[in-house]
Formats: structure tokens, C-alpha cells, sequence
């Protein structure tokens, strides 16, 4: 509320980085505002982190945890209103802007992570904006990505059966999403010099059952989102 009085009163930016709301029915796949901190994609930010970026960050828990940590964050929040929730969670740095000024706005600014959480199969064009943010990353600096798995069996099925509301998954143009997979992100990192060093499948609670080794050899088909680290050399 105060930050929304503060744009009115023009003692605050008024920016949007992207739009992180998809044009699918429920707004499925759109950014999530409320990201917890979660333990699997802090687990992925190695030791000895002292500088991060968050890049299209929502309300801050994750970032405010690795502040409390001792690591100096750098955030840019989807948007100038929800930012607020991020610098009182302690993040010092804020960068405001839409996605042109934001990367302009990194100055000569060097990172050993950088995480981008839930966010690129929003973008327009992912891979200039992983190629830009990799300038950013000290040598052999990590990127931390995480993305819905879009292909995944469930709605491949119901893309195949007819099911109006993922007719349009596959054309950004009228879904404002990517339908992401790992071979998806391993084009986007063509060029620049980003390397795969890990990838964590993450499955829904419907596949409890299934053997761990089915879920290993078929994670493209049953995982629902799929965690990324990739390196720099």
C-alpha cells in the first residue's frame, strides 16, 4: 500500500520489467509473486557466494534468506510495487526498470550467481537476455535457473486431447509463454559460453509411487519443473 501511495505521489519508480502474467486461461504459468525460499534452489547457490543477482525477482524471501546469510544481493523485482517487499527483507539493491534499462542499469557490476526464478519462459527473447546477464558473472560464476516443465506427459496429453485452455501452449505470441523443456533452455544458452552442470528434476506429489529410476530415465515426461545450474568457464 505505501509503496502504491509512493508511486502516486511520484516519490517512487513506476516501473515493469515484463509482464509476468501469461495470456493462457487461470493465468497458468505466470509469475509467482509470492516465491518462497526454497531449499532446493538455495542448495543450488554454492559456498563461497558473496555477490548475487536475483533477476526478476517477486517478494524477496529467497533473497532476504541469502542476505541473512551474509551475501551482498543485487534484486531486480518484476515491478516497482512488489520491490517493496524485497528491500524490506534487507536487500539494499535495488534496480528498477524495464528489461533494456535493468541490464543497462548492471553497469560493469560483476556477480559470482545469478538466479533466474520462474521467469525466462515469460520473456520474449530468453537468449540475448541469458547471453547479457552472463557478461555479468565472475569467471567460473554460476547461473541458477529454475522453469516450468511444458512438456511434460499431463499436458501433453491434454494438448493432444483437445483441451481448450492449452491450445494455445507453443505460440508465445498468443500465450505469452515458452513451452519449456531442457532441450528449450539448451538452445537459449547457445553462444554464450554457459555450460549445463546440473539439472534437478522436480516431481509432483502424483508420482510418489513411481520408482526413483523410471523418474530419472523419464524426467522430461514426469517432472513439473526443472531446476538448472549452469556454469561459466
Amino acid at each position: 500500500m505505501q509503496a502504491l501511495k509512493s508511486i502516486c505521489d511520484g516519490t517512487h519508480p513506476r516501473t515493469v520489467l515484463i509482464n509476468g502474467e501469461s495470456r493462457l486461461q487461470l493465468l497458468r504459468w505466470s509469475k509467482h509473486y509470492y516465491e518462497p525460499a526454497r531449499d532446493d534452489l538455495i542448495s543450488l547457490i554454492p559456498a563461497g557466494v558473496r555477490k548475487l543477482l536475483s533477476f526478476g525477482c517477486g517478494w524477496g524471501a529467497l533473497e532476504g534468506a541469502m542476505v541473512n546469510r551474509g551475501i551482498e544481493v543485487t534484486a531486480v523485482p518484476i515491478d516497482s510495487v512488489i520491490s517493496s517487499c524485497t528491500e524490506a527483507r534487507g536487500v539494499a539493491q535495488v534496480l528498477y526498470g524495464d528489461l533494456n534499462t535493468s541490464i543497462e542499469n548492471l553497469g560493469q557490476r560483476q556477480f559470482d550467481c545469478i538466479l533466474l526464478t520462474s521467469f525466462l519462459h515469460l520473456v520474449d527473447k530468453p537468449a540475448p537476455l541469458i547471453a547479457a546477464l552472463a557478461k555479468h558473472l565472475a569467471p567460473e560464476g554460476r547461473m541458477v535457473i529454475s522453469i516450468p516443465n511444458l512438456v511434460q506427459l499431463p499436458i501433453r496429453w491434454r494438448k493432444f486431447a483437445g483441451r481448450k485452455e492449452y491450445s494455445d501452449l507453443g505460440n508465445y505470441e498468443r500465450s505469452g509463454v515458452h513451452q519449456t523443456s531442457l532441450r528449450v533452455v539448451r538452445n537459449w544458452i547457445e553462444g554464450s559460453e554457459m555450460k549445463i552442470e546440473k539439472i534437478v528434476p522436480v516431481f509432483p506429489d502424483r508420482t510418489k509411487s513411481i520408482p526413483v529410476i523410471f523418474k530419472r530415465i523419464g524426467r522430461s515426461l514426469l517432472a513439473s519443473e526443472l531446476l538448472i545450474l549452469l556454469r561459466k568457464p
